[in-house]
């Protein structure tokens, strides 16, 4: 018969598993010091991201028209607007940062009629930036695919004057539009 020696088990040492508040508290400083350090380059990763969308939104319209207006034989007008109905009032505001239309224009009036056949309705994609076209309050391709006068859009954070992150689009007489991050003078975009 055997007898058990309680006394030696109960002295076992115990072994723990996990952190001590120190430790703990030490990750958490060194997690949040990180996270401070960040948050202001993924903010500005953000903007550019943002201005960058609103590029090729506008490019890939562009070239859309162009596209449109070569197969239909027709001219197609890309203006300004505000209520998304019809081009805004001002032909000469530079500012299309509230949006535009899109249209085929059958009288060559260079205004949205009941006969006239939308294509695309689009409005700015972010709030926070100012779209600019430098030639007025809109834009004509004709059947050939044509611009009726060659320019720039201009994309820039409404925070950033004159910045590195603003964008371009360049639209040269034949109606073709190049990506760019300066005008066409290249110096930075100012909007």
């Amino acid at each position: 018969m055997k007898i058990w020696n309680y006394r030696y088990s109960a002295q076992k040492q115990i072994t723990h598993c996990g952190f001590t508040i120190i430790e703990f508290m030490a990750v958490i400083a060194i997690t949040a010091i990180l996270a401070t350090a960040s948050i202001p380059s993924y903010s500005s990763y953000l903007s550019d991201r943002k201005i960058q969308l609103t590029q090729q939104s506008i490019f890939s319209t562009l070239r859309q028209i162009r596209l449109q207006a070569i197969t239909q034989a027709q001219s197609i007008v890309m203006c300004s607007s505000v209520d998304q109905i019809s081009c805004s009032k001002n032909t000469n505001s530079k500012d299309w940062s509230a949006g535009w239309i899109v249209f085929v224009d059958l009288n060559n009036n260079k205004k949205r009629d009941v006969k006239n056949e939308d294509i695309l309705i689009l409005q700015s994609i972010n709030k926070n930036q100012n779209i600019v076209w430098n030639r007025g309050g809109y834009l004509v391709y004709n059947y050939e695919g044509k611009v009726n006068q060659n320019g720039s859009f201009f994309i820039c954070a409404v925070a950033d004057v004159e910045s590195e992150k603003s964008r371009s689009i360049i639209i040269n007489r034949v109606g073709r539009p190049y990506l760019s991050k300066l005008t066409s003078n290249d110096k930075l975009i100012v909007c």
